[in-house]
């Protein structure tokens, strides 16, 4: 991409299967829902997901991108970390004042994270003595920058419904021996089974203020059919892409406006209440939307 010229706008079109699985809890630690029963999982949960991907410089879904795109670990640390991607024994602390240090220009240099998704740092100092900005803005050097790539809450596209179990805990039973056995009431809880709609966006003008690249929005692109996959735990056991589309417009602000992508791939129910993906019906985008972008390609062929 040559400096000055954004690439086009990418806009991305998920469907997510749920199966007796939880894919963001509360804090009441049930699946997220709203009052009309509607089930979601937050932004944040997600960029989380994507953020442990890149921090595991060991593991081998990481090392197998990061050979394919050529890219270098010291410009793909993760700035939401406590470590904030350096070595050595020093303390958190220590560690936290050395990324305060840094100009605006090293963060965006360092992070993929600040330049996926932006991020807002106060210092430490600033957040115990509680000072006005005015009196320690010689003192700081603060990132405050939004970031190049969007991503909204996933949303069922029916109400879901929420089932609890009963959990055994063996290390309850080792540790008190006039027990039968450690229970856990309710503490499995998930939905029955959920299809939810993902969607995220590049910005281009925000690409440009963080210096999110091309390559950046590559490996975004890569990391994301491997979202759910390589984020297992007991309650994320079984979730998994349906569908996964990257819809590339024909230029970096938009060629087609996505609302009209977004009912035009929309799952329709074949039944009131439905409880499995055979009870859905995935359309595909039509001949005058397709028109109007410049691809639709498939990222999990």
């Amino acid at each position: 991409m040559q400096k000055g010229i954004p690439m086009n706008k990418h806009y991305i079109y998920g469907v997510v299967e749920t199966l007796a699985s939880s894919l963001n809890h509360g804090l009441d630690h049930r699946p997220r829902t709203y009052p009309d029963g509607i089930g979601y999982a937050t932004p944040v949960s997600m960029k989380a997901a994507l953020r442990s991907l890149v921090e595991k410089k060991d593991g081998p879904l990481w090392q197998s991108l990061a050979a394919e795109l050529g890219l270098d670990p010291e410009c793909y640390q993760i700035a939401e970390r406590n470590a904030r991607g350096f070595a050595g024994d020093e303390s958190p602390q220590e560690k936290y004042r050395k990324f305060f240090r840094l100009s605006g220009a090293e963060k965006r240099d360092r992070y993929v994270d600040l330049r996926w998704f932006g991020g807002t740092h106060l210092t430490e100092e600033e957040k115990a003595k509680g000072k006005d900005k005015a009196e320690v803005k010689d003192k700081l050097n603060p990132y405050t920058e939004a970031g190049g790539i969007y991503i909204m809450a996933c949303e069922s596209v029916c109400p879901v419904q929420i089932e609890t179990q009963t959990l055994t805990c063996q290390a309850v039973k080792d540790l008190k021996g006039d027990q039968e056995k450690g229970m856990a009431p309710d503490a499995y809880c998930v939905v029955r089974h959920g299809l939810y709609v993902y969607r995220s966006y590049t910005c281009a003008t925000r690409m440009h203020t963080s210096g999110c690249t091309e390559k950046d929005v590559q490996l975004y692109l890569k990391l994301l059919p491997h979202l759910w996959t390589e984020n297992p735990s007991v309650m994320r056991n079984n979730i998994r892409w349906i569908a996964l589309l990257d819809i590339e417009h024909k230029g970096p602000f938009g060629t087609c406006p996505e609302h009209l992508i977004d009912a035009a791939l929309r799952p329709r129910t074949t039944k009131e209440l439905p409880v499995r993906l055979e009870d859905y019906e995935l359309p595909t985008l039509p001949r005058e939307l397709l028109a109007r972008v410049k691809s639709v390609r498939d990222l999990l062929s």
